[in-house]
């Protein structure tokens, strides 16, 4: 801080706000120092923050594969495509099957005779029909009593509209157009029929006069039919999602004659998930290790060295994820009991490398066993990982009333903010008597300024008498 008064020493000749400057800059000494550690502390929690970032994506990928059907990946390879689309939604077993679709699944759909006028009154009356058990009943107002006013309203109608849609679609030509209202039910499958399609009027003249529907639906409601190895399947939609567990069939044409899709696993996808894994564990191993170097030349490598958060971090992630039981290696006959064995080696700074030609001789050997070892919701290596990693993100315990504890990132942030407020409670306190400070030291040299302009003119008045005569 600098004082922003200037009399530059008018009677005493000093460089009074230099002086004052020095002084006042003297006295900011411990301030500057202060701020430095509240940058300090600032920095930590941003770090901490960087570094809890890196954690909860190593826990993100983990839950995603902390279950056999989130870990392991399968293909569905069929004999021809085009006929049906296939999804795995499961652990599916490998397997082939076979597949012979006999019929789509059909929506009700009828439509009126054709009119040349799509927008010529047809006068008042009411359409009404029976859908699914439900009946509807649209009053048509003659003012509003169109083709196109009557698809509209049907439309704009929230009862009638969730079970049928209205178009009008013109099926003659330009030069001799014929104009029919189309109703289609929303829903596929024989229980989603229009029945019961009246068209009622007072009499000549009315609605039931000037409109009809034809009496042989444009297509009619029907469910879908499939032979799935063997077995004669009806639904009401395209999807066969209960036939073959973990995966489901929404078949899109007919078939002349069965084919056959394979259920297989897909270890280049297993083995794309690891990958991924193994990149955001690997961001965390280096970050920590960046942060916890040392050396006599350049000291410290980062602003979290020594910091106790970055060691339980690193132990909490290895003994969730790499550390093996000793009993369960030596007990293991079939080698899917470590990750060295199933083809992931860690080296010395904590980083993870995957061996894929050793990966995948193990996929191969035995899958069953692969998965378990990575994706079982008990057991597995992603299970006990993410269950480590809670400790440091959601809670250390419970308080002695059974309450949650905070997670350790949050403890150590919530000590940092602490400390940040109290370096900014204390700067301003020290800001503040600074300020005070400046304020008497200019008081000060402007009183000395007034005193020696006093002995000035004393003395120049002294100085005057003698010229004069008056000296003794």
């Amino acid at each position: 801080m600098t004082t922003s008064l200037s009399f530059g020493g008018l009677a005493s000749g000093l460089d009074t706000t230099a002086i004052i400057n020095a002084l006042v800059g003297a006295e900011a000494i411990p301030i500057k120092t202060e701020e430095a550690k509240q940058a300090a502390e600032e920095k930590k929690l941003s770090l901490i923050s960087s570094l809890q970032a890196l954690v909860a994506t190593v826990q993100e990928k983990a839950n995603a594969l902390s279950s056999l059907g989130g870990f392991l990946s399968h293909l569905v390879t069929p004999s021809k495509d085009g006929y049906a689309n296939f999804t795995v939604t499961g652990t599916p077993l490998t397997g082939s099957h076979t597949l012979e679709v006999i019929s789509l699944a059909a929506s009700d759909r009828r439509a009126t005779v054709g009119i040349t006028d799509p927008d010529a009154q047809l006068d008042g009356g009411a359409i009404s029909f029976t859908y699914n058990g439900t009946s509807h009943t649209l009053v048509v107002d003659p003012a509003e009593s169109s083709l196109n006013q009557i698809a509209s309203r049907i439309n704009g109608d929230a009862t009638i509209s969730a079970d049928v849609t209205a178009s009008v679609v013109n099926t003659g030509t330009e030069s001799s157009p014929s104009y029919q209202l189309v109703l289609a039910g929303n829903d596929t499958g024989a229980d989603y029929s229009i029945e019961n399609l009246t068209i009622t009027g007072a009499g000549p003249g009315t609605l039931d006069a000037n409109l009809a529907f034809d009496p042989v639906p444009l297509s009619v409601a029907s469910n879908a039919q499939a032979k799935i190895d063997g077995l004669l399947v009806n639904r009401a939609g395209n999807d066969f999602s209960d036939v073959v567990p973990g995966v489901t069939i929404d078949a899109i044409a007919l078939t002349t004659e069965p084919i056959t899709f394979g259920v297989t696993v897909d270890q280049e996808a297993i083995k794309e998930s690891l990958k991924e894994f193994v990149q955001a564990y690997n961001a965390v191993s280096s970050f920590i290790e960046v942060q916890s170097k040392y050396s006599e030349d350049d000291g410290a490598g980062g602003e979290l060295f020594g910091e106790r958060i970055l060691q339980t971090v690193r132990s909490r992630m290895y003994n969730g994820f790499i550390a093996a039981d000793p009993a369960t290696v030596m007990a293991d006959t079939k080698g899917y009991s470590s990750l060295s064995l199933v083809g992931i080696d860690i080296d010395q700074n904590g980083n993870l490398t995957i061996d894929d030609d050793k990966l995948g001789e193990k996929m191969s050997g035995d899958i069953n066993a692969f998965a378990d070892f990575f994706g079982d919701e008990t057991t597995g290596a992603f299970s006990k990982l993410s269950t480590e990693i809670d400790y440091l993100l959601d809670s250390t315990g419970n308080d002695i009333n059974g309450d949650p504890l905070d997670g350790l990132f949050a403890i150590r942030k919530e000590a940092l903010n602490n400390n940040i407020a109290d370096f900014k409670d204390h700067i301003i306190d020290m800001n503040y008597r600074l300020d005070k400070f400046e304020e008497a030291q200019v008081s000060k040299f402007a009183a000395l300024e007034v005193l020696m302009a006093k002995l000035q003119v004393q003395g120049s008045a002294v100085d005057n008498l003698t010229s004069l005569g008056y000296n003794q």
